[in-house]
């Protein structure tokens, strides 16, 4: 594994100082670098800055192979399942951590934010990952980025997992709608990767609504979860991140709850697909929706919810 710390540096970290709505280029990997023709994948991103708030509007793009688009641009606080955390005030240290994501803010000695995110994201011609200061003020920060370029003796095929893809959004629904997270078409086979979302709901009736995948182009969907709290790995309302408000598991867990008591109605989940075990794979298609409530389910009728998202998936184009 290689290392890569902002331009100029001959340390692993070093300050930068960014400008308001200015963007800064952590690593650029160009055609010349790559030896091997699937030449190398991007392995993690750490990020140190001195204002938590910023991450809700900061954010993290990553373009391969020459794309103008690209195929990652998220905030960093979706980016690692923390938008709950770092959109709070922050009288003291919060802090979670998987084996994928950390994330802590502090409001304490530092006053600031650190995550670190495990990316793994192949490349075959080139590779550039650019952090975006959307908000109005100067941000120190200090970065810190893995990543591998192969000998040119090696070949490495992802098949499914050759591209990876951010979908970042919000929504709104009434009682009984929904609302769609994410609707893939092209780029060959693919696989769902993670999935979180912030809620905000008007009453926990709304996490008696499905998860439900489409795959290659069903009319109904071929997978209906039993209630948002079911999908997620929680029963009873998201009862046990209620009551802690931070409940950490390796496939699913919750990074924020807005109340200590049974049920809260602010709250952030991820759940994480692994390969070759739980993740949905599709050959051409795949949509995923939310419902926000089920008839005849809850102690009464949902009422709106909106929510935050965001959605990572692979192609193999």
């Amino acid at each position: 594994m290689r290392i890569a710390a902002p331009p100029g540096s001959g340390a692993a970290y070093k300050q930068v100082a960014i400008p308001a709505h200015s963007s800064l280029t952590l690593l650029n990997i160009a055609p010349a670098a790559c030896a091997s023709p699937t030449c190398g994948h991007l392995a993690y991103v750490n990020v140190i800055t001195d204002f938590p708030a910023t991450d809700t509007t900061n954010t993290l793009t990553v373009f391969r192979d020459g794309e103008s688009t690209p195929s990652v641009n998220a905030t960093i606080a979706d980016l690692v399942a923390a938008r709950g955390m770092s959109s709070q005030p922050v009288a003291s240290t919060q802090y979670y951590q998987n084996h994928l994501w950390t994330y802590e803010a502090t409001g304490s000695t530092f006053g600031g934010s650190r995550m670190y995110s495990l990316l793994n994201a192949p490349f075959t011609s080139s590779l550039k990952v650019v952090y975006n200061n959307n908000s109005d003020s100067l941000l120190l920060a200090w970065f810190n980025i893995g990543y591998y370029v192969y000998p040119s003796s090696s070949v490495v095929t992802w098949g499914p997992y050759s591209h990876l893809h951010a979908v970042e959004g919000n929504g709104s629904a009434a009682g009984l709608g929904s609302i769609q997270l994410a609707n893939v078409s092209g780029g060959g086979p693919g696989a769902l990767w993670s999935v979180y979302m912030l809620f905000n709901v008007a009453n926990t009736n709304s996490y008696e609504g499905p998860i439900q995948y489409l795959v290659d182009g069903e009319s109904t969907p071929g997978f209906t979860s039993s209630g948002t709290e079911d999908y997620f790995g929680q029963d009873f309302y998201f009862d046990r991140c209620s009551s802690s408000q931070i409940w950490i598991q390796d496939k699913f867990g919750c990074t924020f709850a807005n109340s200590g008591a049974s049920a809260s109605t602010i709250l952030g989940a991820y759940r994480i697909h692994y390969p070759n075990e739980d993740a949905p794979t599709w050959n051409s298609s795949f949509i995923l929706n939310w419902l926000n409530g089920l008839a005849g389910f809850g102690a009464g009728a949902p009422g709106a919810a909106s929510i935050n998202y965001l959605v990572e998936y692979y192609t193999s184009l």
